[in-house]
């Protein structure tokens, strides 16, 4: 089980603070599952079918999703591809 989305959009724009304000989405990742403290169980949860080949989870997938979320909110920019601000 996993935590809720509103969770994630959280849990990534603590990640982007920590990693100064600025990062890309690999570090972004890296960051959000360091913080996150998420069990193997949770980590070997596959994403959802047709994003096997570009996320290698369900933890991942959330993340992703909640970076887009976090943009729409106003909490995060997206100013060029791939790389996360927080607002």
């Amino acid at each position: 089980m996993l935590p809720p989305k509103v969770w994630f959009q959280d849990l990534v724009c603590k990640a982007v603070r920590d990693l100064g304000g600025s990062a890309e989405r690999e570090a972004i990742y890296e960051k959000a599952i360091e913080i996150g403290q998420f069990s193997d169980e949770q980590l070997a949860i596959p994403p959802p079918p047709g994003n096997q080949a570009n996320l290698p989870s369900k933890v991942h997938f959330e993340i992703s999703f909640a970076l887009s979320d976090a943009k729409t909110a106003g909490r995060l920019d997206n100013p060029s591809r791939g790389v996360w601000v927080s607002v």
